[in-house]
């Protein structure tokens, strides 16, 4: 490939820690980000042996979520209370490696991303900030809905933790402000195109561009000022989104018309190419229906295992 195509990423061993969330949060705790409580789980008994520990509501998470999602379509799994935790680590450690970790209060909107670029020599090229709204699914997952948003705190924390680890190419470091002390917390950071990329074309950063003026010695010059107030959504996430805090009494068909008929930026939809619009779409409402369907036999796998195993409170 290197005949025909030139990368910028960071050094290998960085790249290891990003994608094994395990080493991701060791990383941001000894550089004193401040991150959510979090335990590594090695098997069953371990879990029982953490119990005590863990404070709950909590989330499980995978420690590798690309793997975990194409299994599951799920980014993470709440528990309310310690039976619940048990269930569903009985069922969801068949997919990967899990961890449990508090999970921080707060709607949607407490989430903030910072997206940069820094060249070769660690020079700061592109930057912007943007807002989750919404995500999916619902309350765990990422960005569906989001608008460009200054937060200085968030994007002095990034740029500082991201040049001292030497992250360089594109990245996006993931927060969310916890309500109860005003603190951001660290939620994850990937090192690669994200999600929100055509959000880069209407607020002024274009990252992929930047990062191709770069790669072809064009030496562009840094854009690091974003339109604040642009808006972006995925919307067929946005819609399955909709339909589950519709449910709950947490948006309305009014909220939804305003999010559909309002400027904004598309993820996927363009009229010069709108097949993978089309493609997206349907294969969302599939992965939705067999979703429901894994759901439904997740509860009764779970309901088999402790009829076997007699798993409803701590082993004897």
């Amino acid at each position: 490939m290197s005949l025909y195509f030139v990368f910028l990423i960071p050094e290998h061993s960085l790249v290891e820690t990003v994608l094994d969330k395990r080493l991701t949060y060791e990383l941001a705790a000894r550089y004193r980000i401040p991150v959510p409580k979090t335990f590594i789980i090695e098997n069953a008994n371990h879990l029982e042996e953490l119990l005590p520990q863990i404070p709950f509501p909590c989330i499980l998470k995978p420690a590798f979520g690309i793997i975990f999602r194409g299994k599951t379509h799920l980014k993470a799994i709440a528990a309310d209370n310690p039976d619940d935790l048990r269930k569903k680590y009985l069922h969801y450690s068949q997919y990967s490696m899990l961890m449990v970790q508090e999970l921080i209060p707060g709607e949607d909107h407490c989430i903030v991303s910072v997206k940069t670029f820094y060249d070769q020599e660690m020079n700061l090229i592109g930057m912007y900030c943007n807002q989750k709204l919404h995500q999916f699914p619902a309350d765990l997952g990422s960005a569906c809905y989001a608008v460009t948003s200054n937060d200085k705190e968030a994007i002095e924390m990034a740029t500082s933790f991201l040049q001292q680890i030497h992250c360089r190419g594109i990245a996006g470091m993931e927060f969310k402000r916890d309500p109860r002390d005003g603190k951001l917390k660290f939620m994850e950071i990937n090192a690669r195109i994200p999600l929100t990329g055509a959000l880069t074309l209407n607020c002024g950063v274009d990252l992929a561009y930047l990062y191709y003026l770069s790669m072809t010695g064009q030496q562009p010059k840094p854009v690091t000022s974003q339109k604040d107030g642009v808006t972006w959504v995925y919307l067929v996430r946005m819609l399955l989104t909709f339909q589950v805090k519709h449910k709950q009494g947490k948006m309305t068909y009014r909220e939804l018309a305003r999010i559909i008929f309002s400027k904004k930026t598309e993820a996927m939809f363009t009229w010069r190419d709108p097949m993978p619009f089309v493609r997206s779409f349907i294969s969302h409402l599939k992965n939705d229906w067999n979703q429901k369907r894994m759901s439904k036999s997740s509860k009764e796998s779970v309901s088999d295992a402790e009829n076997r195993n007699g798993v409803c409170g701590p082993p004897g």
